[in-house]
This record gives structure tokens, C-alpha cells and sequence, in this order.
């Protein structure tokens, strides 16, 4: 997004002169302020009227004065820091129901960001590698478990890539050629991740993305990217898109794997009768009515 965002922007630098090269400049410098000014409030730091405005935003390719905000707002976001956020999010008084309808507007993102015949694709992909392997760190670790725990009970061979116990060289050692590498990652981006992109191109691996947009490190190396947004009413990346599209995933795959998905639920279901490990709710809160 940030790299669409300013592309914009410079090239119409190019060519933009007057009023509209007042315009851009005050963009370019100060984004941070524009990206909660009001039309008005923008044109007359930039002298010129709030219809000069409209028309020059318009002229940079974006819908309107809202849309400009929008993706400005997005990229300041993605920059600022962490107690900048929620000093920002103190200042506004944000409420749960503020906070619900952020997390509303980036599951329609998602939706949007995604098409069914991708989604698709990706689906094909984690069903006929001969092993996957996931890895999210920091915040994306809780979606990439998700992924590995759900899989994992429809397909063999799903291993989850973590930091734990500094293993993590010794994890990429074993990726093989034609395997699937699934990274999850978000602004701010983890170096651990980009790096474990590179050994899976060096070793042969395809690799999945999941991630905010198609300018970001990890998308320029894969082969295939999957968007979701994850824009907070605070200080923290929000995971909720990030739990939809792999929860779309498991969904997907489950069908292009078909009975070789139910045959592997039906293995685990057994060995979890041998092993008693689950407990039904009526049996945990029975009272023990045997006779002493």
C-alpha cells in the first residue's frame, strides 16, 4: 500500500505545477498531519481552495479525497510507533465499538483483497506439497499455529518454524526442494522471516505468502500472495483478517484434498479414543456416583 500510495504521488510530481504542485508537496512532506485534515483544513495549509484539492487527488489516480486519506492514513499507521499509536488512540477515546468496526472494515478488506480462484490456488498448493512448512513470528505466530494445527489434522507432513530454543537454522535445513514454505508477516516485519524466505527459494521450495499488500518483501518473493489487512484502532496489528483467510484456507484445501482429508481425520480420531485424550462435557461435570 505504501508503495502505491507515494508512487502516486511522485509521478504526478512530475508534471504537477501551481496549485497542484502545493498540493503534492505538502503530501509528500507532512503526511503525517494530512492524514487527518479535513479537505479544508488541507488546502489552506497548502493555499489554494478545497476544489483544487478534490481535483488534484483525483488527478493522482485515487477515488477521492476520502480514498487519498484512507491509503495516507494506512501508510503513517504502518510508520509510526507503537506508543505513538496509542497516544493517537488515548487522544480519539476509542471504544469497543470503534475497535469491532475496525475489525468489520478489514474482514470486507479481505474479502476484497482476495479472489475466490486464489484462494483456490493456494488451497491446490498446500494439498499436493509433499510437506509444508509455516512460519509467523511475533504477532502472526497465533495465526501461523492456526494454520498447522488445523492442517495437521487433514494432511501429514505440516511443520510449524518458530524461534523456540534457537533452532531455527536447523528447521531450514530441512526444507527440500518442491516443498511448500507459508510465511505469515506484517508491517513491522520480522528479518527472521525474510530471511527464511531466501533459504526456501535457495532450497527449491514454492512459497505461500500471507501478508498486507503486493509491495511488501515477502510477496516480492513468492509465488503466490494472499492480502489481508491489519489496521488497528491502537497500538497492536490486528490478527482477526489474518484468522480468516487461513481459516479459508483450511476450508479450501480440506475439499481439494477430499477423501485423503477424511481418511487422516478418521487416524487421529482413533488415536484419540485409544488415548482417552479428550474429555466429553457431560463426563467432566458428572458427579462421581459410585458406591464407597
Amino acid at each position: 500500500m505504501s508503495g502505491d500510495f507515494y508512487s502516486k504521488i511522485r509521478e504526478f510530481t512530475v508534471t504537477a505545477k501551481g496549485a497542484r504542485r502545493k498540493v503534492v508537496t505538502f503530501l509528500l512532506q507532512k503526511p503525517e498531519e494530512a492524514a487527518f485534515m479535513t479537505i479544508e483544513g488541507l488546502a489552506e495549509v497548502s493555499g489554494v481552495s478545497a476544489g483544487m484539492v478534490s481535483r488534484t487527488v483525483r488527478e493522482m489516480g485515487f477515488d477521492g479525497f476520502a480514498d487519498m486519506q484512507n491509503q495516507i492514513r494506512q501508510v503513517v499507521r504502518r510508520n509510526i510507533s507503537r506508543s505513538a499509536r496509542l497516544r493517537r488512540a488515548r487522544q480519539e477515546g476509542v471504544s469497543f465499538r470503534d475497535t469491532i468496526r475496525w475489525e468489520l472494515r478489514n474482514l470486507a478488506k479481505l474479502v476484497k483483497l482476495n479472489s475466490e480462484e486464489t484462494v483456490q490456488k493456494a488451497a491446490n498448493m498446500l494439498a499436493k506439497a509433499p510437506a509444508v512448512h509455516v512460519m509467523g513470528l511475533r504477532s502472526s505466530f497465533a495465526p501461523a499455529y492456526s494454520l498447522v494445527f488445523g492442517l495437521g489434522q487433514i494432511r501429514e507432513y505440516v511443520y510449524l518454524m518458530d524461534l523456540g530454543f534457537g533452532l531455527l537454522a536447523e528447521q531450514a535445513k530441512r526444507l527440500a526442494a518442491g516443498e511448500l514454505m507459508v510465511l505469515i508477516s506484517f508491517p513491522r516485519y520480522v528479518r527472521e522471516s525474510l530471511l527464511m524466505a531466501q533459504e526456501a527459494k535457495t532450497a527449491g521450495c514454492q512459497i505461500l505468502a500471507i501478508t498486507d499488500s503486493f509491495s511488501s518483501p515477502l510477496a516480492m518473493q513468492a509465488d503466490l500472495a494472499l492480502l489481508a489487512p491489519f489496521e488497528s484502532s491502537s497500538y497492536f496489528n490486528s490478527t482477526i483478517a489474518m484468522y480468516g483467510i487461513t481459516n479459508a484456507l483450511l476450508v479450501e484445501t480440506a475439499q481439494a484434498l477430499g477423501e485423503r482429508g477424511v481418511q487422516e481425520l478418521e487416524r487421529l480420531n482413533a488415536i484419540e479414543q485409544r488415548w482417552k485424550l479428550l474429555i466429553n462435557s457431560e463426563d467432566a461435570w458428572r458427579p462421581n456416583l459410585k458406591d464407597e
